[in-house]
């Protein structure tokens, strides 16, 4: 809160008679208000904010929705900790700082979960750095992370050493190489609509985690248009139609791995509809 300057003090000590010393403080109070400090807060501002709260969301869902590896989780025997995200297409446009954010997330949990078949010690300490230091080039200096994979080359070195005397572990590596995480998605509307919108439930949620009305597309601008032609999607989503009359639908929820298990090719795009 800023000092009231002596004109402005001048001034209240002139009304004074005129007020009611109600009145006069109410008056106190919004001259030591800075004009425009109570700026309309939107999900972006507030990651802008406070990057690291965002973060530490985006960590604490990917921890719920995953569980540590077994063996059976293994490919051909080997703990790749290789891997690669989506968030971009998979999520919808966002700003670089929120993408950055949430793929780091997905890193460092899909890392420890499965390095966890492994003895804790042995990893524990590494990962840590390895979250903190990127963390920082993302959040606190607004930089784009590096790419490559070096601590998982460097730890799947080390493990490999541990392994030779503990041969009952799994092989472990890290081979390059991603799947096709997001599939193409038509939605259609019957009647057509005056407007399709989607958004991640990732982004749903942390606008509510934000404190903010998730409906609300202003505040909550995480929702993205959809346009005559599909878009890549992957998990699940909600969508919103504004009809011809300017009506608004209940959320929708669109989940395209059930959508593709229903499919007779599941590798055509996938038709989503919403009728009136």
């Amino acid at each position: 809160m800023r000092k009231i300057s002596s004109n402005e003090f001048g001034l209240a000590r002139r009304l004074f008679q005129r007020l009611s010393s109600r009145s006069l403080v109410t008056l106190l109070v919004a001259l030591a208000i800075p004009f425009g400090s109570v700026a309309a807060q939107t999900s972006r501002s507030l990651t802008a904010a406070d990057p690291r709260a965002t973060y530490a969301f985006f960590k604490k869902k990917e921890l719920e929705s995953s569980k540590p590896w077994t063996k059976k989780d293994l490919v051909d025997g080997k703990l790749n900790l290789a891997d690669c995200y989506a968030s971009q297409n998979a999520n919808g446009p966002a700003e670089p700082l929120l993408t950055n954010l949430l793929d780091h997330a997905q890193r460092v949990v899909n890392l420890q979960r499965k390095l966890e078949i492994y003895p804790k010690e042995l990893w524990d300490q590494n990962l840590r750095d390895l979250e903190e230091s990127v963390l920082v080039r993302i959040a606190d200096h607004r930089q784009q992370p590096s790419k490559d994979e070096t601590f998982e080359d460097a730890m799947a070195k080390k493990l490999s050493q541990y392994r030779k005397t503990h041969t009952e572990l799994p092989r472990v590596v890290a081979e390059g190489g991603c799947g096709d995480g997001e599939v193409a998605v038509e939605i259609i509307a019957i009647p057509k609509a005056k407007r399709i919108q989607y958004i991640s439930f990732y982004y749903f949620e942390l606008c509510e985690q934000q404190s903010l009305d998730p409906l609300d597309t202003s505040k909550c601008n995480r929702w993205t248009d959809f346009g005559s032609k599909d878009a890549l999607f992957a998990g699940r989503y909600k969508v919103v139609v504004t009809w011809s009359n300017g009506q608004k639908s209940d959320p929708r929820v669109l989940d395209v791995d059930s959508l593709a298990t229903k499919a007779k090719n599941p590798e055509d795009t996938l038709r989503y509809v919403i009728k009136q």
